[in-house]
């Protein structure tokens, strides 16, 4: 840009020593010299006036497409940057959700753990995706989830889950796979399109596998034989009614393990309720009696308010 000025600053003093121009005359004399415009020669020039013209296409010219080159590169660091910043701080996660393709399906997947307030990334070719989730300041990895490298970008060693709703079951599999041979305790949940490919997910590593189409059907189903349990449900997406529910791990230690259900400050302390126990081989209690003796690590899922799970969570050293 200092030389964009100079160019004009010598070429308007140029106009003026040589053919006695005014300022406002040489000044736009050489703009549209340099612009190339083809106005023709607006006042009259000498010979030497013409030749500081030629002087001054040549080199306006040759200076306008290095400043369009970079501006050009510019603008590509400037991208360069923005990713590679938000790649650092996508190495500094944990316990983050990793979401493979952001398709209709992911886009569903990333609304609800936004809503959540759980941290997570996407991985996306998409050039045109990925510029709307960084204008949306959605932390994204630009590449194919089903390359290695694409996946240790994403910190996959201390992330929670993994959601792969990739367009085709061949490439969920191969994600599937990657990612259970890099993370051996980290929750995957798989779309597949074909039932028949449901087994081979599960086999490559998949916690649970989703075949949107039979979801839909049975919800529709549920919808029309039992619309009060479909109510009931649809509660916990009502973000105007604080009302949520949300599965812990008992860690070691704490206030919760190894008590009794009835000995558990939960419904005393923080006015919340257990509707389902797991075990450490995930076998499921529902409606545990009061005597059931809690364990670390034992999965409870417990329903309350938010702020009363938030503050339990906090007391259990939960983040």
């Amino acid at each position: 840009m200092i030389l964009a000025f100079a160019l004009v600053f010598f070429g308007s003093l140029g106009y003026r020593i040589i053919d006695g121009l005014s300022w406002f005359e040489s000044i736009y004399m050489t703009l549209i010299t340099i612009s190339t415009v083809g106005y023709g020669e607006t006042f009259p020039l000498s010979n030497s006036g013409r030749a500081w013209s030629l002087i001054l296409i040549v080199v306006g010219v040759t200076l306008i497409g290095v400043l369009i080159g970079r501006f050009a590169e510019l603008l590509t660091d400037i991208k360069s940057f923005r990713r590679h910043r938000m790649l650092q701080k996508i190495k500094e996660m944990k316990k983050h959700i990793i979401v493979c393709g952001y398709g209709r399906m992911g886009r569903i997947v990333c609304e609800s753990l936004i809503q959540s307030g759980h941290s997570f990334v996407v991985i996306e070719q998409d050039e045109k995706v990925i510029e709307e989730l960084m204008h949306d300041q959605i932390p994204v990895i630009a590449g194919d989830a089903t390359l290695d490298e694409t996946i240790e970008k994403a910190n996959i060693q201390d992330a929670k889950g993994c959601v792969c709703v990739l367009e085709t079951d061949a490439d969920n599999l191969f994600v599937t796979f990657s990612v259970r041979e890099r993370n051996s305790s980290i929750m995957i949940i798989s779309r597949c399109k074909e039932n028949a490919n449901s087994l081979k997910l599960k086999k490559a590593g998949a916690n649970r596998v989703i075949n949107p189409y039979e979801v839909s059907g049975k919800t529709i189903a549920q919808i029309l034989l039992q619309p009060a349990i479909h109510n009931f449900i649809e509660i916990f997406r009502n973000r105007d009614i604080d009302l949520a529910m949300e599965e812990i791990e008992i860690p070691a230690k704490s206030i919760l393990s190894d008590k009794r259900l009835i000995e558990a400050p939960l419904r005393t302390e923080y006015n919340l309720l257990i509707t389902v126990i797991f075990d450490k081989n995930h076998n499921p209690n529902f409606n545990p009696s009061s005597e059931h003796l809690l364990k670390a690590g034992d999965h409870v899922l417990i329903m309350g308010k938010t702020d009363d799970l938030n503050r339990l969570k906090k007391d259990l050293g939960i983040v």
